[in-house]
């Protein structure tokens, strides 16, 4: 169950980066800057929906049922059945896992570990004030910027106020104060703690440059809409934005999760006429498509876990009722080198405890070979007691990878 969740999160992390990325300049003509941002909010909503899901698709049958619209909950049984089948996986080498889990945690801990290295050196810059956004000041040449998810600081460079215009600064900080009423450096660091899970994905950390990249976007849109009237602050903010481009983020090359900065991701040309370009155009806010599509992939998630409808046979039984703990039977040594597949058909109850009992090999191919850890692994199966007091049959399948 874990790892189908883990698979089902990599795959669902993975279509939305893509499709947030490919898919960038229609969506971005046809929402605008400040509608395509909050549409990122669908990345935490599908980790949410996955994990949540088979309460919320086990809710939804109670409430049903208690409402007495038991056609509905039938119906709705029904037509999970067609597509909601559990995910099988059967390991061939079990005893890859540990070093597998190890270095996901390593890596989740690096990426983790970059969050306090980052506040941390926040903390040892002097302060100006310690006011409701405190305020400090970092070396020449630097970008202004928010950092800190706890308490966030605004970074200004000492050359500040030499190197911009009345106008320009005034812009500048406007752009800084937007992030920090919006959250946002508390939004980067949700982005960088789903970043820290799929950390070996890299259609996340596409993703995750493509939301910053975003989030830029539509902290400029928010500014500039106020001001839509005066050409005056729109040449005002590009002139101020090219000048910050040749500026080098506060830290150097320490990656600071939990910021935001005018001049992000510096350097690269196409972002910055991005950013120009996006200047010239005006799109309202519209909140709609991500309240439709967080609804909708809610909605599917708790179909996918809405218990499926029962049918007369065991083996369907066994299907739908999916255990909460499970283990994959290791592959024999002697079967693995020979290049032996095969499969064993097992029936068992579930006990008062959640454990499997009773269990008993109805068929196996080629007999014998794998049954002894077949039984071994599924003793050590768990289940939600009190699910059915029908035996279930079940099939493994025993693949070489």
């Amino acid at each position: 169950m874990l790892t189908s969740s883990v698979l089902l999160i990599t795959l669902c992390t993975s279509v939305l980066c893509v499709i947030f990325t490919t898919g960038h300049q229609r969506l971005l003509r046809h929402l605008g800057p400040r509608s395509l941002y909050l549409l990122w909010a669908l990345v935490p909503i599908s980790y949410l929906a996955i994990v949540a899901g088979p309460w919320l698709g086990e809710s939804l049958y109670w409430v049903l049922q208690k409402l007495g619209l038991s056609t509905a909950a039938q119906a709705l049984q029904s037509y999970t059945a067609l597509w909601a089948t559990p995910i099988e996986l059967v390991s061939t080498k079990d005893a890859w896992m540990p070093l597998i889990s190890g270095v996901w945690l390593l890596g989740v801990a690096l990426m983790l570990s970059l969050i306090g290295l980052g506040q941390w050196r926040l903390q040892q810059l002097p302060k100006q004030n310690r006011l409701a956004l405190t305020v400090a000041t970092t070396a020449p040449g630097t970008s202004p910027g928010v950092f800190g998810w706890w308490r966030p600081t605004l970074l200004l460079p000492t050359d500040f106020n030499k190197r911009y215009s009345t106008l320009e600064q005034r812009l500048i900080l406007r752009h800084e104060l937007t992030h920090w009423r919006r959250h946002d450096t508390q939004a980067n660091l949700i982005a960088w703690l789903l970043l820290s899970v799929q950390w070996f994905n890299p259609l996340a950390w596409l993703g995750y440059q493509r939301f910053r990249a975003d989030q830029e976007l539509a902290c400029d849109a928010d500014v500039l809409s106020q001001h839509r009237t005066s050409p005056q602050h729109g040449v005002g903010y590009a002139h101020a934005l090219l000048k910050t481009s040749t500026n080098r983020a506060w830290g150097g090359p320490v990656v600071n999760p939990c910021s935001t900065h005018y001049g992000y991701q510096q350097g690269r040309f196409n972002l910055m006429k991005e950013r120009i370009q996006t200047l010239q155009q005006h799109h309202p806010l519209r909140k709609f498509p991500l309240v439709l599509a967080a609804v909708g992939m809610v909605s599917a998630s708790m179909l996918w876990h809405t218990p499926a409808i029962s049918t007369p046979t065991q083996a369907a039984a066994a299907e739908t009722i999916t255990p909460i703990v499970r283990i994959n039977p290791r592959y024999p040594e002697a079967a693995a080198a020979e290049g032996i597949e095969g499969y064993v058909e097992v029936e068992f109850r579930i006990g008062n405890d959640g454990k499997p009992v009773d269990i008993q090999v109805l068929k196996s191919q080629p007999e014998g070979v794998f049954d002894d850890n077949v039984i071994a692994a599924l003793q050590r199966w768990r289940y939600v007691p009190g699910k059915t007091d029908q035996p279930l049959q079940l099939r493994i399948d025993m693949r070489l990878p």
